[in-house]
């Protein structure tokens, strides 16, 4: 096989490969737990998403379950303390969205939101990825929102939406477990009179044992 065959043939392996239109993989998740172990697969399929999120808790005795979850959502991070497990499409440029999973009783809630990184001290970074299409696949340059500055108690949940230097960003994404409900702060000195809207709502999620 000579190279020029042989780069055509590469070509061609990489060209099936990108274009498959279902993969899985395992998103990272950021963990201040020390009770509970969190394991997250999602499979995509065209506009939907399907997540397999894996707890394993010890408390006194070992219990281990797996609950499974679609949204059109394209979550790309996780985070797990002991109360919560929350999900987040913080590296992408998809309208913000986060979805938390209240571990002492199974609820499920989405929050999408609108805010706008250029107009606020968000940090942000410029990605590449890889968009398949029916006549081939083609490199798209992102500008994307990206922080895994998460903090938790009991019954609240804290993002911190980054940095950019040399100010510190002081807007958090907050949900609450006592009103199941999500709330946009600004903190800072200088904050816009902005009001961040959001929009809420409960998902299904299927125990799978």
């Amino acid at each position: 096989m000579n190279n020029c065959t042989f780069n055509s043939f590469i070509v061609f392996i990489f060209y099936i490969l990108c274009c498959m239109k279902c993969y899985a993989a395992n998103l990272r998740v950021v963990s201040d737990s020390s009770n509970v172990a969190t394991f997250v697969k999602k499979h995509s399929l065209q506009k939907s998403n399907e997540y397999i999120i894996e707890i394993i808790t010890n408390n006194e005795t070992l219990k281990q379950k797996a609950i499974k979850i679609n949204t059109t959502h394209n979550f790309t991070k996780a985070y797990c303390s002991d109360f919560f497990i929350a999900l987040t499409n913080s590296d992408t440029n998809d309208k913000a969205a986060m979805c938390v999973l209240d571990l002492r009783n199974d609820d499920i809630l989405v929050c999408e939101a609108n805010f706008n990184t250029n107009n606020e001290l968000v940090s942000t970074y410029t990605k590449n990825k890889l968009i398949t299409t029916e006549n081939g696949c083609y490199i798209e340059i992102m500008r994307v929102w990206h922080n895994d500055d998460w903090e938790s108690s009991e019954n609240n949940l804290y993002l911190r939406l980054g940095d950019k230097i040399p100010n510190k960003c002081t807007i958090q994404w907050i949900y609450s477990a006592k009103t199941k409900s999500f709330r946009i702060l600004n903190y800072g000195q200088n904050a816009s009179n902005n009001e961040y809207s959001i929009m809420q709502y409960p998902i299904k999620g299927i125990v799978l044992n």
